[in-house]
């Protein structure tokens, strides 16, 4: 991790949005909320959270250490996963979980600057996309985070 206007995890940088939800004290997913519900597929759990900078790398690199077989478990490389998607945890950070098992993540793949964010939910053999990138998933989460300078 690095400054507070760049924070880096396991070697990616998480977006200004985010980080400037985490600065505002804003990174948390709505308790009760119907925002919530409405994103992903399936409800919360009580456990549901949004993970520091911090546990997302100790959650990342735990899940990047994992073998190859358990990698394939949760939709990683060589999951069969017909109809969602499949995520490398190498291009990945987890930073967030609907409960046990149920991982949030960034999934930069698609793009090095505005990665996607994707869960993993309970009866999926893969991953599904629920934001196109980290400002709509604060968008439809409700929260009112401010653009943040970039220059």
């Amino acid at each position: 991790m690095n400054g507070q206007d760049d924070i880096t995890v396991e070697g990616y940088q998480l977006p200004a949005e985010i980080v400037a939800a985490i600065g505002r004290g804003a990174w948390k997913l709505p308790a009760g909320s119907l925002a919530v519900a409405a994103l992903f597929t399936e409800q919360p759990t009580p456990a549901a959270r949004l993970y520091e900078p911090g546990l997302m790398a100790a959650e990342t690199a735990a899940w990047r250490a994992a073998p190859p077989e358990q990698q394939k478990l949760y939709g990683g490389p060589g999951a069969q996963a017909e109809g969602y998607l499949t995520v490398d945890p190498q291009s990945a950070v987890l930073i967030g979980d609907l409960g046990h098992d149920l991982p949030i993540a960034l999934d930069y793949s698609v793009s090095a600057g505005r990665p996607r964010i994707v869960y993993l939910a309970s009866r999926a053999p893969g991953w599904i996309q629920v934001a196109a990138d980290a400002a709509d998933f604060l968008r439809r989460l409700g929260s009112s985070i401010p653009r943040a300078d970039l220059s």
